[in-house]
């Protein structure tokens, strides 16, 4: 049986898109598990209407604590030998689960984004000529965004033990949890059959989190220390991993951004990656952060600026016109 862990906060809108999708499966050998994390909405009644539906819908009520916590709910209640999440605002096609079969630890599906827009767009393809080689499979994949996040698979529930998602952590716990399964499993398998449909909410990270130096550094030491137990390196994930996270610093407080050049870790990728050759990018940080900040604020600016312009060029255009 395949155990659906569905997080569910301010999900009145999609929620039944997302369930619907679930229970249109041609797979019947399912348990849905609905975590109501305090939802201030009407999620939670949603939820209760879907059980009284199917029994083999479950719904767990709990007080707020975020999406990980919600997990991990999930995780703690489930019965199926494979576990598989699926965020509220997303959903799946009607094969989706007919991947789980075989004798492997993970199975990657098929991904595609849902833009704001409505439009359908596919994303970076997995490279898949090794995938009967796992380590040469992660090392060719790991800088894959499709490797950062816990939707879009099936973990064998054996695997999963009890390794789970990270609490308080703001940014990259979806990364520190999956990577623990990287570090510890040995077979994997792919079916392009099966698609995850992910709903691009058109939200910057850079504008969605913005992070504390402290906090930022905390998060990137756990996900680091973490992909080191994989034991398999790849280059351009670490350079994509250290510009990331430098990117979601609030900075503000431009006298504490020294101190992420400055953490041990941190220097040491830094160190390792661009030796005494670092990107003019992050020299220039290091050694005039608050010019660096005026710069930034400047652009910002005169960018907000011109887009308004425009804007109001193109208004009195068609005002004109009319």
């Amino acid at each position: 049986m395949i155990s659906i862990i569905v997080p569910v906060y301010k999900a009145e809108d999609c929620l039944n898109r997302c369930v619907d999708s679930i229970l249109a499966q041609q797979n019947k050998d399912w348990e849905l598990l609905l975590v109501d994390d305090g939802s201030p909405d009407n999620s939670g009644k949603i939820c209760d209407d879907y059980a009284k539906l199917d029994r083999r819908i479950r719904v767990i009520h709990k007080s707020n604590g975020g999406v990980s916590s919600a997990r991990n709910a999930g995780i703690d209640e489930a019965k199926g030998d494979w576990i598989a999440f699926v965020d509220a605002d997303d959903c799946v096609n009607e094969s989706y689960l007919n991947c789980v079969d075989g004798d492997y630890d993970i199975i990657f599906t098929e991904v595609k984004i849902i833009e704001p827009s409505g439009v359908v767009n596919e994303v970076t393809s997995l490279a898949l000529d090794h995938k009967n080689d796992y380590n040469t499979f992660l090392q060719e994949n790991l800088r894959n965004e499709r490797l950062r996040t816990p939707w879009g698979k099936f973990f064998r529930r054996d695997l999963i033990g009890n390794n789970r998602f990270p609490l308080n952590q703001r940014v990259g716990e979806d990364t520190v949890f999956v990577y623990k399964l990287f570090a510890v499993a040995k077979r994997i398998n792919y079916c392009n059959d099966s698609v995850y449909m992910w709903q691009n909410c058109g939200i910057a990270d850079s504008v969605k989190y913005k992070l504390s130096v402290d906090d930022d550094i905390k998060y990137l030491n756990e996900i680091l220390d973490n992909y080191e137990k994989i034991g398999i390196r790849n280059i351009e994930l670490e350079k994509f991993s250290l510009y990331y996270f430098f990117s979601l610093i609030d900075k503000k407080k431009t006298y504490e951004v020294k101190r992420w050049f400055d953490d041990k870790k941190i220097s040491q990728y830094l160190n390792d990656l661009y030796g005494d050759k670092l990107p003019m990018f992050y020299r220039f940080w290091k050694r005039f952060p608050c010019f660096m900040y005026l710069i930034k604020k400047f652009v910002v600016s005169f960018l907000s600026i011109n887009e308004k312009m425009i804007r109001v060029f193109v208004w009195r255009s068609f005002s004109c016109c009319r």
